[in-house]
C-alpha cells in the first residue's frame, strides 16, 4: 500500500535537493512503503520478489510479504511448522514450485506455499553454528552459504544436504547489521550466472566456482591487488560483475576478462560506491554524496540528487524489481521506490528537476505556433518532438498584468493579447507571432474601442477575428488597427467564444445565459436562441460525428442533441469528481476530456463510463485554470493549472507490466481457519455443516507495481447480486448463511476497465441440517404416529383398567356389602326373627316379658333400619347436596344430639365432600363418626361435643371430641371402640381414643385418601 501522501512526490519533499536538468535526464517518480503501511520494521535490509508477484521483505523481527497494496506479516506460530518463528531473515531462493528459502541464524527456513507455513531445515550440520543463507535455486537445489564461505545445496525433492566446497574467502565474524559498520557483506551477495558459476565476495577477494567441472577460482585477483581495489557492493548480469569499490564502478567482462573502470561522472568523481543494483539498462548507484546512474552504453549518465539535507544516508541496498522500479532501504524509514516508466498524464513542472522556467506558477494559456511547438505563458515553448521547455523571446511590458493568446491556422502564426496599466488605464497591445516573436504592430486604446478586459479570441473560418471583452463581442480590424464593436452582441461580460460548425458561434457569459448566433456576411451577428437557459455554461464542444453537443457548466457536464436539448446531466451523482469546469476538449473519436476543481476527467463517448485522473496520474495539482486548455493540430492536449500544465494525446491507454491477480490469503469459518494445512488461496470448494455458516474471507488484488489502483469485487451468482466493490483492507464476510449451495465469484476492477473482471471462483456447501431432511421428518411422521397411536391405546388402556379397577372395587363393595348384610343384617333379621316366635309364644304365657321382648324387637327393627339407610347411602353418588358426607353426618349428629341436652358443632372442611368419592371410604367414615356420637351421647354425660373433619393432599382427619366424666381406654368393655378401629384398619388408617376419668374423651382417625 504505497503511502497516499507520497505519490509523485519529489526528492525535494522526500530526501534531496535534485540537480540541474540534463539532456539525457532520467525521468521518474517515487513512492514509499512504510511502517504505516504496515510493515513489521522501518528497516529491511533483504528483498526478494517472488514468480507470484510478491516483495518479501525480511526484518529484525518478522517477515513481510508485500502485493503492492497491503502487507502481510509473517510473526505468528501459526506460521511455523514445529520451529520458532523466523525473526531476521538472510537471502532468498525460490524453487520450480514457487516455495520459498530464507536464510536465518538457526538455519534454512522452507516457506511451503500449498500450505502458507514455513518449516526449518538444518544446513551446515558439521559448522560452528546453523548460519545458513540461499543465494539460488538450480537444477532441483537451493544453494547455501555460511559465515565461513562454505557451499552446501539442499535437493528440495530428496531433501539431501550436501557440502559442495569450501571458497577461499575471509570468513565473516559476524552476519549481524549492527557488527558491520559500513561494509555489510549482503551489498555484495552470492549469484550463479547463466554460464552456472557461482559469483562470491568478500571485501578483498571475488571467488568462482563452476558447477560443472568443480573447479575454484579467483580470476581477478591480480588486477584488483595491482589496483588495491575494496570491495562494498557488488552485483551481476550479462556475463558481466559490476562492482562499487573504493574507487568508483568497476565492470569485469567475466566472458573476456575485459575490466571496465569508471570513476568520474559529468565533471564529478565517483570515489567510493557504496550501493549499486543494475537492470538490462544502465546502472543505478550511491556514492557518500551523491546518487547517479550510467547507462551500459555509455551515453544514458547522469546524477539524481546530492546530499545537502538530512535523509540521504539512510538510502542503502538498491535493487531492481522485475518490472524495472529501483529499490531503496531508507534505514529505520521503510522503503523508496523509483519508478521510470511514465506517467498517464505528462506534467511540467517535472517532478524531478527545479522548475527553471517559474512555470509552476501557473499557465493561464496556450497557442500552437506554425512548426507545431507549443507556446504557453506566452515566454515559454515545448518542443514538439522532445517535449523539453525552453524560453521563448517576448519583450513584455513590466508590469503587464496578462496575457491572452489564440492560434491563427489561416495565418500560421499566433495572436498574443497584452493588457498593462499606465497611468492607471489599462493599454492593450496586441502582438502577431510565428516561430520568432514578430512585433506586427501596436493597437493603441482608441477612443472608440474596447476599454474593458479582454477575455478571449476565436479565428473564424472565414478569417474574421472575433475578440470578446468585459463590455461585449468586437471584430478585431488588423489593417487599419481597430476594434470595431458588434452592437446585437453588446451584452456585458462576454466571456469565452465557442466555434461551431456552419459559421456559429456559441458565446458563454458570466452571470448570463450562453448565447448561440449565427454570423452572416457583413459584421453583424444573428441572434439564434439561448443555451441551457439558466444554467451558468462557459464552454461548448461540437461532436460533429454523432451530432450533439458537450457543454461545461457550473453545475457539471451537460449532453445535448442537436437540437440542444438535454440528453444527459454528468455531476457528483454519477462519478464526476469536479463540477466546476475549466475547460473541455474532445479527441479525434469524439470522447470528452474535461479540466475541473478537481483535476481531470474523461467521459466515454459510446459508453459513458467516467474516468477521473487523480495525482497517481500524474496531474500538475487538483486545481486547474479557467480557459486554460488547447488541442493541437497532432491531437495533444494540453489543460493548464495552478502548479503548471498536463499534456497528453489520446487515447490514454494504462500500461501495467504485472497482471492483477485475485489472491485468497484468509478464510475463516466462526473465526476459525479453515482447512489449516493448506494455502486459503488454494481452496476452491468449502464444505462446511449446517452450524459453520458465518464466513469471513480476506482477498487482496496483487500488482506489485498499481495495487492502489484496482479494487476487489464480489458477487454470489445464486442470489443474482451486483458486483460489490470492497473497501481496503476489509474481509467478505456472510452471516447465518442459509443451508445450501453458494458460487462465490472473485474478480477486481479499476476506473480505466470498461467492464468488471471476473477471476476466481470458490464454491460454498452448507449442509442441511438433519431436522430439514426428507428422512428425518418421514422418521418423525412415524414417530410421532407410533406415539400418537400408543398414546391412544395406553389411553384406551388405562381407561380400561380404570374402569376395571373400578368393576374390581365395586365387586369388592358388592362383597363386602353381602359380607355386612350377611354378617350383620343378615344376624339381625335372625335375631328379630328369633325374638319375634318368642315373643309369640310370650304372649300367652308372660305378658310382661313378651311386652318387653316385643320393645327389644322394635329397637332391632330401628337399628337394622339405620344400618341398612346406612349401608344404601354410600353406594349412591355425592352429587346431591343431601347425599354429601358433611350432610349426613350433620343429620345424624342431630337425630341423635339435637334431643339431648348435649350442645354439640360440626366442623367438616367442604373439600371433603369432593375428595370422599369411595363407597367404603364413604361408609366407614360415616359409621366411625357415628359410633363416636352415640358412645358420647349414651355414656359421656358431657355437656358439648365437637364434631372435625379436614384434610391434607394425603389424609383426612377426622375428630370427635366431649367434655364429659371420661374412662379409661384400657378398661372399656363392649364392641364399639374395637369396630371404629377395625374400620379405620381397613381404610388404611388408624384410630386412637384419648380419655382419663374427669377430662372427657377424644376420639382422632387418620384415614388415606382413596385416589
Amino acid at each position: 500500500m504505497l503511502s497516499k501522501n507520497m505519490l509523485l512526490l519529489s526528492f525535494l519533499c522526500g530526501f534531496g535537493q535534485l540537480l540541474p536538468a540534463q539532456d539525457n535526464f532520467l525521468s521518474f517518480t517515487i513512492s514509499k512503503v512504510t511502517t504505516d503501511d504496515g510493515l513489521s520494521q522501518g528497516s529491511n535490509y533483504f528483498r526478494y520478489e517472488d514468480s507470484r508477484g510478491f516483495m518479501w521483505l525480511t526484518g529484525n523481527d518478522a517477515l513481510n510479504r508485500y502485493d503492492g497494496k497491503m502487507i502481510k506479516v509473517y510473526n505468528l506460530a501459526k506460521y511455523f511448522s514445529n520451529c520458532p518463528t523466523l525473526q531476521q531473515g538472510y537471502g532468498f531462493a525460490e524453487d520450480d514450485a514457487t516455495n520459498l528459502y530464507v536464510g536465518s541464524t538457526r538455519g534454512l527456513y522452507i516457506y511451503h506455499r500449498s500450505q502458507d507455513k514455513f518449516t526449518l531445515q538444518r544446513i551446515f550440520s558439521q559448522a560452528a553454528d546453523s548460519v545458513a543463507m540461499p543465494f539460488a535455486f538450480k537444477d532441483g537445489k537451493v544453494w547455501c552459504f555460511n559465515k565461513q564461505y562454505q557451499l552446501a545445496t539442499y535437493d528440495v525433492h530428496t531433501k539431501e544436504v550436501a557440502l559442495v566446497t569450501q571458497l577461499g574467502l575471509e570468513p565473516m565474524a559476524s552476519i549481524h547489521v549492527y557488527n558491520m559498520p559500513g561494509n555489510a557483506f549482503y551489498y555484495r551477495f552470492p549469484f550463479i550466472d547463466k554460464a552456472g558459476t557461482v559469483w562470491a565476495f568478500s571485501q578483498y577477494a571475488i571467488a568462482a566456482y563452476h558447477i560443472a567441472t568443480g573447479k575454484l577460482s579467483y580470476p581477478f585477483a591480480p588486477y584488483m591487488a595491482q589496483h588495491k581495489l575494496m570491495l562494498f557492493s557488488c552485483t551481476g548480469s550479462n556475463n558481466r560483475l559490476i562492482c562499487g569499490t573504493n574507487k568508483g564502478i568497476v565492470i569485469f567482462n567475466t566472458a573476456t576478462g575485459a575490466v571496465t573502470v569508471v570513476t568520474a561522472l559529468l565533471g564529478k568523481k565517483l570515489g567510493t560506491i557504496n550501493f549499486l543494483a543494475c537492470n538490462e539498462r544502465f546502472i543505478v548507484f550511491r556514492t557518500p554524496k551523491y546518487m547517479g546512474y550510467y547507462g551500459f552504453d555509455g551515453t544514458q549518465k547522469g546524477w539524481f540528487y546530492e546530499n545537502n539535507i538530512e535523509g540521504f544516508n539512510k538510502l542503502i541496498h538498491l535493487s531492481f524489481d522485475k518490472s524495472g522500479r529501483l529499490w531503496a532501504c531508507a534505514d529505520g524509514l521503510g522503503l523508496v521506490v523509483f519508478d521510470f516508466s511514465a506517467h498517464q498524464l505528462g506534467k511540467e513542472p517535472n517532478d524531478n528537476y527545479p522548475d527553471t522556467y517559474n512555470i509552476g506558477f501557473g499557465c493561464h494559456s496556450f497557442a500552437e505556433l506554425d512548426n507545431g511547438n507549443v507556446l504557453m505563458r506566452h515566454n515559454v515553448v515545448q518542443d514538439v518532438q522532445t517535449k523539453k521547455i525552453r524560453p521563448f523571446e517576448f519583450n513584455a511590458h513590466s508590469n503587464a498584468s496578462s496575457f491572452r493568446m489564440c492560434t491563427d491556422k489561416y495565418r500560421k502564426g499566433v495572436w498574443i493579447f497584452e493588457e498593462h496599466n499606465m497611468n492607471q488605464q489599462q493599454a492593450k497591445h496586441l502582438y502577431f507571432c510565428t516561430q520568432k516573436v514578430q512585433k506586427v504592430f501596436t493597437v493603441p486604446l482608441a477612443h472608440d474601442g474596447p476599454k474593458s478586459q479582454q477575455n478571449d479570441m476565436g479565428i473564424l473560418a472565414d478569417r474574421r477575428i472575433m475578440c470578446s471583452f468585459s463590455e461585449g463581442l468586437f471584430w478585431l480590424d488588423p489593417p487599419n488597427r481597430r476594434f470595431v464593436k458588434i452592437e446585437v452582441a453588446t451584452r456585458p461580460n462576454a466571456f469565452k467564444i465557442n466555434l461551431l460548425s456552419h459559421n456559429r458561434v456559441a458565446v458563454s457569459y458570466l452571470v448570463n445565459d450562453m448565447r448561440l448566433y449565427q454570423v452572416q456576411q457583413g459584421d453583424d451577428l444573428l441572434p439564434l436562441r439561448p443555451i441551457l437557459p439558466g444554467i451558468q455554461s462557459f464552454y461548448i464542444a461540437e461532436d460533429s460525428v454523432r451530432h450533439c453537443y458537450w457543454v461545461g457548466t457550473n453545475q457539471g457536464m451537460y449532453l445535448l442533441d442537436s437540437a440542444f436539448a438535454i440528453l444527459k446531466h454528468f455531476d457528483a451523482n454519477n462519478g464526476l469528481a469536479g463540477t466546476y469546469i475549466y475547460g473541455l476538449l474532445l479527441d479525434d473519436a469524439g470522447n470528452l476530456y474535461c479540466s475541473h476543481q478537481r483535476g481531470l476527467s474523461s467521459i466515454d463517448a459510446e459508453s459513458f463510463q467516467i474516468i477521473n485522473y487523480n495525482k497517481f496520474d500524474g496531474i500538475q495539482d487538483w486545481d486547474f485554470h479557467n480557459r486554460a486548455f488547447f488541442k493541437t493540430s497532432n491531437g495533444t492536449m494540453y489543460f493548464g493549472g495552478a502548479n503548471g500544465f498536463n499534456y497528453f494525446k489520446p487515447p490514454l491507454l494504462q500500461k501495467n507490466y504485472y497482471k492483477p491477480e485475485v489472491y485468497v490469503d484468509e478464510i475463516l469459518v466462526g473465526g476459525n481457519p479453515y482447512r489449516r494445512d493448506i494455502n486459503a488461496n488454494e481452496i476452491g470448494h468449502l464444505q462446511l455443516g449446517y452450524t459453520e455458516n458465518n464466513l469471513s474471507i480476506k482477498a487482496i488484488v496483487k500488482d506489485l507495481a498499481k495495487g492502489n489502483l484496482h479494487h476487489l469485487i464480489y458477487r454470489i451468482v445464486e442470489t443474482g447480486s451486483e458486483w460489490q466493490i470492497l473497501p481496503n483492507n476489509s474481509a467478505i464476510n456472510f452471516t447465518q448463511l442459509a443451508p445450501g449451495n453458494y458460487t462465490l465469484q472473485l474478480g477486481y476492477y479499476n476506473k480505466y476497465m470498461t467492464e468488471k473482471k471476473l477471476q476466481k471462483t470458490i464454491r460454498i456447501s452448507i449442509a442441511t441440517p438433519f431436522f430439514r431432511k426428507g428422512w428425518f421428518w418421514a422418521l418423525m411422521a412415524i414417530i410421532v404416529t407410533a406415539f400418537v397411536f400408543r398414546f391412544i391405546n395406553r389411553q384406551k388402556l388405562a381407561r380400561q383398567k380404570i374402569k376395571f379397577q373400578e368393576q374390581l372395587a365395586l365387586e369388592k363393595q358388592r362383597q363386602k356389602i353381602t359380607a355386612d348384610l350377611h354378617d350383620d343384617i343378615g344376624a339381625s333379621l335372625s335375631s328379630l326373627q328369633i325374638n319375634s316366635s318368642v315373643a309369640g309364644q310370650l304372649l300367652t304365657k308372660d305378658t310382661v316379658a313378651a311386652k318387653n321382648l316385643l320393645t327389644k324387637i322394635e329397637e332391632q327393627a330401628r337399628n337394622l333400619a339405620e344400618k341398612i339407610g346406612d349401608i344404601v347411602w354410600s353406594m349412591k353418588p355425592g352429587k346431591d347436596e343431601f347425599m354429601t358426607l358433611s350432610r349426613r353426618v350433620k343429620n345424624f349428629a342431630s337425630e341423635i344430639l339435637g334431643s339431648s341436652r348435649i350442645a354439640y358443632s360440626v366442623n367438616i372442611d367442604p373439600a371433603v365432600d369432593k375428595l370422599v368419592k369411595d363407597i367404603a371410604l364413604r361408609k366407614n367414615l360415616v359409621l366411625i363418626i357415628k359410633e363416636a356420637i352415640n358412645n358420647a351421647a349414651k355414656y359421656s354425660q358431657a355437656g358439648r361435643v365437637t364434631i372435625g373433619m379436614q384434610h391434607n393432599d394425603k389424609y383426612i382427619y377426622l375428630q370427635v371430641v366431649d367434655d364429659g366424666v371420661g374412662f379409661m381406654p384400657m378398661q372399656a368393655t363392649g364392641n364399639g371402640i374395637d369396630n371404629m378401629r377395625k374400620r379405620a384398619a381397613e381404610l388404611g388408617g388408624t384410630l386412637t381414643v384419648l380419655s382419663a376419668p374427669g377430662k372427657g374423651t377424644e376420639v382422632a382417625a387418620q384415614i388415606p385418601l382413596v385416589p
